[in-house]
């Protein structure tokens, strides 16, 4: 649960923090993709808008979890600067 909860809390970090200021953006469409793996959990998020105003497309498949209920939380901006270290070697995400 954790794993797919820290993932995307890193991805979708990297989505919406295109959208700040300092990116320098004409307006396209914005797309963030990670690709997981760790142990027996594996799988893919692909957050994307069509322009800085649309909705926030998320789109993904995760395999190898636990049964159970999971959740997300979005951040603003994608600083991984203070995410922790053994979370953040085990991604692989671009944008």
């Amino acid at each position: 649960m954790l794993v797919f909860a820290v993932v995307l809390c890193l991805v979708a970090g990297c989505a919406i923090g295109a959208q700040h200021p300092d990116y320098h953006c004409k307006g396209g469409p914005i797309e963030a993709t990670c690709i997981m793996e760790h142990g027996k959990v594996k799988g893919f998020v692909v957050l994307s808008q069509i322009h800085g105003k649309a909705p926030l497309s998320v789109k993904g498949e995760v395999s190898g979890l636990s049964h159970g209920e999971y959740g997300i939380h979005v951040h603003e901006f994608g600083d991984l600067s203070k995410a922790p270290k053994h979370w953040v070697k085990t991604m692989i995400y671009s944008y």
